[in-house]
């Protein structure tokens, strides 16, 4: 480099120079060991398992190519993707034949069977040819809503094969009978399809997470019902007039003969009296429910009322399940002062207690980050912060669950001394991305020191809270910094000032990375100037440095003031207000109710002037999750009532039809408590689609006694004579809808967790609705109805 006085010298004569590493700034531990990690993100148009599966096929190349390098995958979502995909499959097919066997034990008819199976097929072509137009794929929730529709698919063929069944006995099997039997249930047929697609439209466009989360949930459904609907008015006949039309008279009687051996004529036999019993039983009840019309409505009324203020509170609100994902993650901090060497100790410490687990697969273990690199780590966290990933084998490989597991490490965590605060929890505790945690305080004010004894103080109440966990601050004021402030007048008069005071000491205890050396075929070498004292970097008090001066060196300490403070490890605001927030998992007890407790404690603060303290995180979500949901709710019963007014052109009969909904919300919530489910999203979902799908069965049994009156029949003949004719067709289509939602109600494959209050409510609201509808609807009907417009 040049010189002043003119000539050229070398960069080594006046200094030291050396290939070395950079001081690293983050720690990486895989599966344990010390190692470095590369990140791979798939293209943003591509699909997870498919980028997993390329880089897995690759690594054998590298271990090839870098034989002295060991590879290993330590986070990898791809098992727990494929197990999923696998159980819900299974789950899927589980739901088909144990539909098809219920269809067949109640028709007792192979043939009338296997027609009614031929929907299922064609039903779910038409959801996979939807998918194809719209950007979504196969997944946990597109496959969660064919499971759904599996006993769904079926109600439209079975009202078709039964009744033109019925009328096909009848009248010897003839093809007027088949044309009768299929006018008599189209109505009846498209207005099921038509409500229960009606009220999940709202739900597709109502924005936001539930928007996001359960429109292709929706699609897939909706998709899936109209495929049902076309197959049962068009396929379904077709095979009818195949397989059951005789166009001989002799063919008749091969028809209706059945080649079932005596043990199976037996069973079914069983299955008629049984029904027969059931049928008896539901006539005395309406004669019984007639008699005493207004005393049974109010009862009904008096048991929702009870049941909505005795269980709700004890299910509690969540934004979404907890599900097993096999995938915990755990976060500490540890003091900002703590070296390298102390973060590698505690993580070898936390990893030795996480690797006794025998469930455990794999760990990948993040401490710091390096600058510019943002995939790893957090992107900004400090060495002294933790991110521990543990994977472990799925919960059907188990004995343990996943929160049993956690709250071992919780216990023994508690026990390093080193630790200032460390939280244990599931992969997609919080469902929204967004979210810090399912509890967050959010504390902000003008002064930082304020905020910080403040949530400090709001900490210790809050440990108080049972059921709220891992509870630790976003920043602590724990950070050590020496401040030195020069005297202006003593700088100046050595003709110093403050700017070349603070490049001095950072060269002197930092360096500077002034460029970077570019090599041909290489990657550019970053080049650090460094001074320090005798190429050491400076470890004593910064008083004792000496600052070269025009007369000579001066030390550092005669020129000003320095103090030792505590800064905080991170710096947050929102609305320009410094922010400190104070985060929690709950645990045993719903979100709801340790939010609850959470608001108490904050409405007893006495904040100063200017300080305020709110709940956000989860609950928040919540919140805005409820109001959508809430909006969705009341436009799909405001669009199925419009619906049904068009469909009986009438202006009472749909509220007549609607008042299946609340009855089946009985059986609903106490299938929650049941099943210790909490109200959250996806038993909202439940409770729409159990609106559009409870009101089939009350259609089927008006359009019956509407018909029947307008033939001539007595009205209370009609009511009874719907009930005895419609039974079995509704105890079908009801059973058949409950058995598919099993997969999904008693959580059968890994993955269903997240769905399984949907299941819950649409099975049991279902069951308890049909049961209640059974009398309730007729009793309704000769209530409400005039007997001159009858």
């Amino acid at each position: 480099m040049r010189v002043q006085q003119g000539g050229i010298i070398k960069l080594g004569d006046v200094a030291s120079v050396s290939l070395d590493a950079s001081i690293p700034r983050s720690i990486y531990h895989g599966n344990g060991r010390p190692a470095i990690a590369l990140n791979i993100l798939k293209p943003e148009d591509g699909y997870a398992v498919g980028a997993l599966k390329s880089v897995k096929a690759f690594i054998p190349e590298l271990q090839k190519q870098y034989a002295e390098i060991d590879f290993a995958v330590t986070t990898d979502q791809e098992p727990m993707i494929a197990v999923n995909i696998v159980g819900m499959k299974d789950a899927l097919f589980s739901a088909v034949w144990l539909t098809m066997l219920i269809v067949l034990i109640f028709l007792q008819n192979l043939r009338a069977a296997v027609i009614v199976g031929v929907s299922i097929p064609l039903s779910f072509l038409s959801a996979f040819a939807v998918l194809y137009f719209t950007p979504f794929t196969v997944n946990m929730v597109t496959l969660s809503g064919l499971i759904i529709a599996v006993g769904m698919v079926v109600d439209a063929a079975i009202v078709v094969v039964e009744n033109s069944w019925r009328h096909l006995d009848a009248e010897k099997h003839s093809f007027s009978a088949l044309v009768k039997g299929v006018e008599e249930v189209i109505f009846s047929v498209w207005g099921g399809m038509l409500t229960t697609i009606v009220v999940m439209i709202p739900i597709m466009f109502v924005g936001g997470y539930v928007q996001q989360v359960l429109r292709p949930l929706s699609i897939t459904i909706a998709a899936t019902l109209i495929g049902s609907f076309i197959a049962a008015v068009t396929v379904v006949p077709l095979l009818l007039r195949k397989m059951a039309v005789a166009e001989k008279e002799e063919d008749v009687a091969r028809i209706a003969n059945t080649t079932e051996n005596g043990l199976i004529k037996g069973f079914y036999r069983q299955v008629d009296l049984f029904l027969e019993f059931v049928t008896t039983i539901y006539l005395k009840l309406l004669r019984i429910g007639l008699r005493m019309r207004w005393s049974l409505v109010l009862a009904a009324v008096i048991l929702l009322i009870v049941t909505a203020r005795l269980v709700l509170p004890m299910i509690g609100r969540e934004l979404m399940p907890r599900m097993d994902t096999g995938m915990i993650t755990v976060k500490a901090d540890l003091p900002p002062s703590t070296n390298a060497t102390g973060v590698e100790a505690v993580i070898n410490r936390m990893q030795q207690i996480i690797k006794r687990n025998e469930n455990v697969l794999s760990i990948s273990t993040v401490a710091g980050a390096e600058p510019g690199q943002v995939s790893f780590g957090a992107g900004g966290q400090l060495l002294q912060q933790l991110d521990i990933q543990v994977r472990l084998t799925t919960r059907d490989r188990r004995e343990q669950n996943i929160w049993q597991i956690m709250r071992e490490w919780r216990d023994e965590f508690a026990l390093i001394p080193e630790l200032i605060n460390y939280s244990v929890s599931e992969f997609g505790a919080t469902p929204m991305a967004t979210s810090k945690a399912p509890i967050d305080v959010m504390i902000s004010g003008r002064d930082p020191d304020t905020l910080f004894h403040l949530a400090n103080d709001v900490e210790k109440r809050l440990r108080k809270v049972p059921g709220l966990n891992d509870l630790r601050l976003s920043w602590s004021k724990s950070k050590p910094e020496t401040h030195f402030m020069p005297d202006l007048n003593l700088t100046a008069r050595y003709k110093l000032t403050p700017q070349v005071v603070g490049e001095f000491l950072g060269l002197t205890l930092t360096g500077r990375s002034p460029s970077a050396l570019k090599m041909h075929g290489f990657i550019d070498l970053g080049v650090r100037v460094e001074i320090g004292v005798a190429g050491r970097r400076w470890h004593e008090d910064i008083a004792q440095l000496a600052i070269p001066g025009l007369t000579g060196d001066l030390f550092l300490g005669s020129l000003g003031e320095q103090r030792n403070v505590l800064q905080p490890t991170l710096v947050t605001r929102e609305n320009l207000q410094e922010t400190i927030d104070i985060l929690g998992i709950n645990s045993v007890r719903p979100l709801s109710a340790v939010a609850a407790d959470v608001e108490q404690v904050l409405s007893e603060l006495n904040l100063p002037a200017g300080y305020s303290a709110k709940l956000t995180g989860t609950m928040a979500d919540m919140a805005e999750t409820g109001m959508r949901l809430a909006k969705a709710l009341l436009f799909a019963f405001v669009v199925l009532y419009v619906v049904l007014y068009l469909l009986f052109e009438n202006w009472w009969r749909p509220f007549l039809v609607m008042a299946a909904i609340p009855l089946s919300l009985i059986g609903a919530f106490w299938g929650l408590l049941i099943f210790d489910k909490p109200m959250c999203m996806p038993a909202m979902m439940g409770i729409i689609l159990l609106g559009g799908t409870i009101v089939n069965n009350a259609i089927i049994l008006i359009d019956f006694i509407d018909t029947s009156i307008a033939a001539g029949m007595p009205r209370h003949e009609a009511l009874f004579e719907s009930v005895k004719t419609r039974m079995r067709p509704i105890l079908i289509t009801t059973l058949s809808t409950i058995i598919g939602l099993m997969p999904l109600t008693f959580e059968s494959a890994v993955g269903l967790e997240r769905m399984s209050p949907l299941g819950v409510v649409a099975s049991f609201g279902l069951l308890t609705g049909t049961l209640m509808t059974m009398v309730m609807i007729p009793v309704l009907y000769d209530l409400f109805c005039p007997e001159t417009r009858a």
